[in-house]
């Protein structure tokens, strides 16, 4: 059983998290900063990328170098610190589910490298896959971003740019931890006149927990469900002038997790998940031009008693272009084409979809003032035309003062199981749309920052599994949503210690039931504090707090609030080699994201690398 946390608990942690950050910024010098992150994904922009305090989104950026301190086990771990962002995850190796404002998980788009990767069964990317040491960083850009991606993006997009241009060398980490984990992996880098190569390879495995801990679930097996995951990865650059590159990159991972399927078998899911781009791209002073063809396959086979195996393929090619038009304007024009095809042991009557894309752009700035919008057409074999747009404003108040306003709409197609699964499918459903608009205000000196956002979007024509009184079953548009919440973040730098907090306020109503909707928390909050403790020492603590939330559509199934604390450390003992440690949940609280499925308990790892 669970204990039961009162909401004002989690109120008292908030008010805590943001008056401790409050509390620190006279005692910092004004005169510290920080190295900028810049993003690309807000913008989709060829080149230059602006740096993330410039964007008129409200972003996130994490470079390699702050998930090395973070110590995160995972990528789930690592996105559920960010702010906006709520994570569910089934069981230790489960496909994890990524709220984003609060929007359903596949109304969230996933990009490896910006392509891409999530399966057209589901709608659901096997991010679970994924290395961390693979990561050169991730771009996390909240709100509609359908303008600039097409379908999908209603709550916003999580970008995953692999590890690219290290510096020449040879890296290789060996680790170990709780539940007989075993992680191994290997990078290296190096150029040959003009063309840049960088490789990684890597190998984890681990025995696992008991994923279900509900007894009286109809799956329950108490066994251990372990995973070994094997990844791959290759990168060349290719300078052909001064203002043209080509570029090929390929991630191929496959992993092999046991779940609970059912009371006696050792069920296993095999998720083969790969990402291949290759192109070419030009950049002058005033004019810049890309190509690029990818492909990403996610093929999922299960061994249980309900055995099936399901793979997506999804082609993609786009030509862009983006000019200075005039002194303060440059515009950006997009064509996309895009095939999604499955195989399956279902036998849908339908196997493919196609939709080919236009996306007309323009970024004026002028002073203090800067206004962006963009428009795009998707013209699908399947749905017809849907159109989208965006629009942001954003004014430069004072040196240290700016905010921004943002609106847009998008669309979210359905699946391939909501459309053709058999006996429980409806060939005549209509994509999901949303508009939603936000608000922020940023304030910042030197290495302190202070942010304050606001949001709001309805989702229309939700898909909903709806029974009659036969209990003949199949999804319907049906459902509405709005979505209404606030996010308050601090940052600042107190010597060499850096310090992060947030908390979440959000209010996720399903308006036809008044319900709130299921595995989101009305209230989160994050506080991080990092940086060196000795000569060569640095640590990093997390703590992490949810409130309660429902498993069910309903409100009936309820999951109490938990907080959770990680700590690590790295120790640079000698040129060359560090020693990593980190524990997770340190204090062995018992909290679930999903009802019925264990985290694991108190979790360490211990890790060496060394550089040649």
């Amino acid at each position: 059983m669970f204990k039961e946390n009162p909401p004002t608990r989690l109120r008292r942690l908030a008010a805590a998290l943001l008056s401790l950050s409050a509390a620190t910024l006279p005692a910092i010098s004004s005169a510290q900063t920080l190295i900028e992150p810049v993003i690309v994904t807000a913008t989709r922009a060829i080149a230059p990328a602006e740096p993330a305090r410039d964007t008129l989104r409200d972003v996130s950026v994490l470079t390699a170098e702050d998930i090395a301190a973070s110590g995160a086990a995972d990528l789930a771990q690592l996105l559920a610190r960010v702010p906006g962002v709520q994570v569910a995850q089934p069981g230790p190796f489960g496909t994890p589910s990524f709220f984003l404002r609060g929007h359903n998980a596949n109304q969230t788009l996933v990009l490896i490298d910006g392509q891409r990767i999530a399966s057209a069964f589901n709608g659901l990317a096997a991010l679970q896959n994924l290395g961390l040491a693979e990561i050169e960083r991730i771009e996390i850009v909240r709100g509609p971003h359908a303008s600039l991606f097409g379908a999908d993006a209603l709550g916003g997009v999580i970008n995953v740019i692999t590890r690219r241009h290290a510096a020449r060398g040879f890296t290789a980490t060996v680790g170990t931890g709780a539940n007989a984990l075993i992680r191994a992996a290997a990078q290296g880098s190096s150029a040959f006149g003009d063309t840049r190569l960088s490789a990684s390879a890597s190998h984890e495995r681990s025995d696992g927990w008991n994923a279900i801990v509900d007894a009286r679930a109809f799956n329950y097996n108490p066994d251990r469900d372990g995973w070994r995951v094997t990844r791959g990865s290759l990168d060349i650059d290719h300078r052909i002038d001064r203002k043209w590159n080509a570029f090929a990159r390929a991630l191929v991972t496959r992993s092999n997790s046991q779940y609970d399927g059912g009371p006696t078998r050792d069920d296993r899911a095999l998720v083969d998940l790969s990402a291949l781009s290759g192109g070419a791209r030009y950049v002058s002073d005033r004019f810049s031009s890309e190509l690029t063809l990818a492909q990403s396959r996610e093929a999922s086979e299960f061994l249980s008693a309900f055995p099936g195996r399901y793979v997506t393929r999804n082609e993609q090619a786009h030509a862009q272009v983006q000019a200075a038009l005039a002194p303060g304007l440059r515009g950006q024009a997009l064509i996309e084409w895009r095939r999604e095809r499955i195989e399956d042991t279902d036998r849908l009557p339908v196997k493919s979809r196609t939709t080919t894309s236009g996306v007309l752009g323009a970024d004026w700035q002028q002073g203090p003032a800067r206004l962006a919008g963009h428009l795009r057409l998707d013209d699908s074999n399947q749905f017809g035309s849907r159109t989208t747009g965006s629009l942001s404003a954003g004014w430069q108040v004072t040196p240290t003062l700016r905010v921004a306003v943002n609106g847009g709409t998008a669309f979210k197609v359905p699946t391939f199981n909501d459309l053709y699964y058999p006996g429980f499918a409806n060939p005549n459903l209509l994509p999901e749309t949303s508009r939603s608009i936000d608000a922020r205000i940023v304030w910042q000196s030197g290495s302190i920052q202070l942010t304050l956002a606001g949001y709001r979007s309805d989702a229309r024509d939700l898909i909903q599994f709806v029974c009659d009184s036969n209990f003949n079953c199949a999804p319907q548009n049906v459902a509405r949503a709005r979505l209404t919440g606030a996010t308050a973040s601090a940052s600042a730098t107190i010597g060499a210690m850096r310090i992060e907090a947030a908390f979440d306020a959000l209010d996720p109503k399903n308006r036809i039931t008044g319900k709130l909707l299921p595995r989101r928390a009305r209230e989160t909050g994050q506080l991080t504090v990092s940086g060196p403790l000795a000569t060569g020492l640095e640590v990093s603590g997390a703590l992490r707090a949810v409130g309660r939330r429902f498993d069910d559509a309903a409100n009936r199934n309820r999951l109490p609030a938990y907080e959770v604390l990680d700590v690590s450390a790295r120790w640079s003992f000698a040129p060359g080699w560090q020693l990593a440690a980190a524990v997770d949940n340190v204090f062995d609280r018992d909290y679930q994201t999903a009802r019925g499925y264990s985290t694991g308990g108190r979790l360490w790892r211990l890790e060496i690398t060394g550089r040649l």
